[in-house]
């Protein structure tokens, strides 16, 4: 699980996503956008604007997102600064879930480390993003630990067992999941409930 910067927008062959773009648009005003990969995602970080593809438009308030593969997109602002992240890349139309990062709580499998939330130890059919904006803690990948805080992302290939067992800061952050692959299930997996993940089925770049 490699630990990358946001700044750098460097990431490994085999990712789906290709760059990720931190944008702050002034109240009232209105900022084109176009695209550099073949799909793109937004998420209202903050505030709140009207978004226009396509030929539609449509009002978009903080947590909010928009998945499109148009090539224009036009962003227009009420009067609030809107903070927004833009991730583009090249996965396929069957992908896992994306939001605004929530902590949600669980019961995963047994972990023989510290933790400080509920948060779970799980694996997926997915590649998953943590794109930490703001806050501090500890994630866990194939056994090694990583400390993370605003402005980094944590990057699990599928069948990866993670876990964020350590909070030092609150976080704000995205969680972005890309193309589902062998089983294609969604959500969080466990030994315990759906068996061993197949590495099989995932490319081995590095």
């Amino acid at each position: 699980m490699p630990l990358l910067k946001l700044s750098e927008n460097k990431f490994p062959d085999w990712s789906e996503v290709k760059k990720i773009s931190q944008l702050t648009i002034e109240s009232n005003s209105i900022t084109e956008l176009t695209k550099s990969f073949s799909k793109y995602a937004l998420f209202v970080i903050s505030g709140e604007c009207s978004i226009r593809t396509n030929g539609y438009e449509k009002i978009y308030l903080e947590n909010d997102s928009l998945f499109s593969d148009k090539k224009n997109t036009s962003i227009k602002t009420t009067t609030q600064k809107t903070e927004i992240v833009m991730i583009e890349g090249i996965w396929g139309d069957e992908i896992g879930g994306s939001a605004v990062f929530k902590m949600r709580r669980n019961i995963g499998d047994p972990v023989d480390y510290p933790r400080t939330n509920d948060f779970d130890n799980h694996f997926h059919d997915f590649d998953e993003y943590w794109i930490i904006l703001k806050g501090s803690g500890v994630a866990v990948s194939e056994g090694l630990k990583y400390k993370f805080s605003g402005g980094d992302i944590i990057v699990t290939r599928m069948g990866d067992h993670h876990d964020l067992p350590e909070v030092y800061e609150d976080i704000h952050g995205i969680y972005f999941e890309t193309s589902l692959r062998g089983q294609k299930r969604l959500g969080h997996l466990w030994n315990h409930s759906h068996g061993e993940p197949d590495y099989s089925i995932r490319e081995e770049k590095v």
